[in-house]
């Protein structure tokens, strides 16, 4: 069962994902087709008669099949999607934890408020580049906006922060299909969190919190979130087969 088999949605919202997949996928060809240009006449030439390298290939997408016939030396990709997933109908429902919850621990929901957990936009840029025929570099750089806390369906509660993320990665290929990878994720050791939920603290011996406070008392925060990781560097061998 969905969250919208539980609660009514806005089914226009479940549409503009798919029209942007489609264009994100366009997007992506044409930058594939665009830096394939970037290699020589003879890379071409090798490709197209089937060398090693897997090319010419055919990509499928949303709207059909595109051949790339030799592996580019620069590639450039773009994937976007905005969701506005919100409550169509007024309801209310238990949420004790939640700060604005009234007598009964409820919450009330109004249409337009904004499903928790869902960012409204998601952003992902990459880039590759071979500096030398056998050596690539390339990075991605990750945008989410806020989202709600699960337990605030009502949007009462200051969002969990938007968050940028850069990751870094190269590999050197030295024999065929082997190649030596390094991948350096969260560059700038970025401290974000990706989901926030409201929760009773107290009775658990939680750090910061007095042994006999009650949910919502002053001095508790009922905020839980679940920390992204800090900088973290890979690295190792790849062997295809």
């Amino acid at each position: 069962m969905s969250w919208c088999d539980t609660y009514p949605c806005d089914p226009s919202s479940q549409e503009s994902p798919v029209r942007l997949s489609r264009l994100t996928a366009l997007f992506a060809v044409v930058a594939l087709g665009l830096t394939g240009c970037g290699g020589s006449d003879s890379e071409e030439s090798s490709s197209g008669s089937g060398g090693g390298d897997g090319f010419p290939r055919t990509v499928e997408h949303a709207m059909g099949k595109t051949e790339i016939k030799a592996k580019p030396k620069r590639v450039v990709a773009l994937d976007t999607s905005y969701v506005d997933a919100t409550f169509q109908s007024a309801f209310t429902m238990s949420s004790p934890s939640n700060p604005f919850q009234d007598e009964n621990g409820n919450i009330q929901v109004e249409p337009g408020d904004r499903l928790p957990g869902i960012p409204k936009h998601r952003i992902k840029a990459g880039a590759d580049y071979d500096v030398l025929p056998n050596w690539t570099v390339g990075g991605t750089l990750v945008y989410v906006s806020t989202q709600f806390y699960r337990g605030d369906e009502s949007n009462q509660n200051p969002p969990l922060p938007s968050y940028q993320v850069l990751n870094l990665h190269t590999a050197w290929r030295f024999y065929k299909q082997s190649e030596l990878f390094l991948s350096v994720d969260n560059v700038f050791d970025r401290r974000y969190s990706t989901y926030g939920i409201f929760s009773d603290p107290t009775g658990v011996g939680a750090p910061g919190i007095p042994p006999d406070a009650n949910s919502n008392d002053p001095g508790v925060d009922n905020r839980f979130q679940n920390p992204a990781a800090p900088r973290s560097v890979f690295g190792g061998i790849r062997i295809k087969f």
